[in-house]
């Protein structure tokens, strides 16, 4: 694998993730835009499973109209470029008039279908202090936008990585320097209540060697609670997702860092499109596949993919299992 170069610009918003391929054709794009989950939510009971027709969880933590807010201006800003766009507003490159800070700013649109998440993300990033998690600055808003101020990560995310090296299988030591810090912030949120639900190769930024951090807190919700809502990107959401059934988010963040370790392994996504949505039709969801390569890594690393990507949810390995899995204590391939 080629060392991680130095990086000068920050993209956390894109939009492409590699295809599944055929073995030796060329690592394809496509369209695969998170869900962006603006949705009103409904309440509901501890552990309570939820009803096939009830699509949305209320966001976690604060709601709505309870949170602090600074008295900070968008004019204070000065707009350097546009990073990423989106249904309800855009991310930018920002630096602040009087201090000269580079930050990074979400603006989204404030209405009765945002308004929930938006809070829910302002929350997350107060409680989420650790040194793989994107660091929360401050939140204002106007008559009709609310804007999340985050730091500016020099860096590119996982995916344009990977593209820059052509896709390149990136090796298992590489990974494990990568990868750790990544499950400890995810570990780092459930701890504090709180489950991702959009981790993918665009919503990891890495800012140099061994040094990752997870973006775009936008679609979170509670780590605790069952869930029923359509949520996160195709490529890296669970089964349960897909068939539109109730899931644990701790769990539904096993299977995407799962999705992301197989990619790492091996360019590929773990599942054909075609296949998925011929099975989903029938209210099944494809077993993980064998890709070309499968035989060059170490039987840690098949054991690992085969715990995070079982599709049954009671059976797929538990993060705690994650953590503590040989693939990342033992070094030596094969063993």
């Amino acid at each position: 694998m080629p060392a991680i170069p130095n990086l000068d610009f920050h993209s956390g918003s894109t939009t492409f993730i590699p295809l599944r391929r055929q073995p030796q054709a060329k690592v394809t794009s496509a369209m695969s835009q998170s869900t962006d989950g603006f949705h009103l939510s409904k309440k509901r009971r501890p552990l309570e499973l939820a009803s096939q027709n009830e699509l949305f969880t209320l966001p976690p933590l604060q709601r709505c109209a309870t949170l602090h807010l600074d008295t900070l201006k968008f004019s204070d800003y000065e707009i350097i470029k546009t990073l990423g766009t989106g249904s309800y507003g855009d991310v930018k490159l920002c630096q602040h008039r009087k201090s000269g800070q580079l930050v990074v700013i979400k603006k989204v649109l404030r209405n009765d279908a945002t308004v929930s998440l938006i809070a829910a993300e302002i929350d997350a990033g107060r409680r989420l202090k650790h040194k793989h998690v994107i660091d929360f600055k401050c939140a204002f808003e106007d008559t009709t936008h609310s804007y999340i101020v985050m730091e500016y990560i020099q860096g590119m995310d996982l995916y344009n990585y990977m593209e820059r090296t052509n896709f390149t299988p990136i090796g298992e030591e590489d990974i494990r320097n990568l990868i750790q810090g990544i499950v400890s912030a995810v570990v780092f949120c459930h701890g504090k209540g709180i489950a991702h639900l959009d981790l993918k190769l665009e919503n990891i930024m890495i800012a140099g060697p061994s040094m990752a951090k997870i973006i775009d807190f936008g679609l979170c919700d509670r780590s605790d609670l069952i869930c029923s809502r359509w949520v996160g990107s195709v490529d890296y959401a669970c089964p349960q997702i897909l068939l539109h059934q109730s899931f644990m988010p701790e769990k539904a963040d096993v299977w995407s860092l799962g999705v992301i370790l197989f990619i790492m392994l091996f360019s590929v996504t773990p599942f054909d499109r075609s296949e998925v949505a011929r099975l989903l039709r029938k209210g099944r969801h494809p077993n993980m596949s064998r890709p070309t390569g499968w035989n060059d890594v170490s039987s840690a690393a098949k054991q690992l993919l085969c715990g995070m990507l079982e599709v049954e949810e009671n059976n797929r390995m538990p993060l705690s299992g994650v953590v503590n899995h040989r693939f990342f204590h033992n070094p030596l391939r094969g063993l």
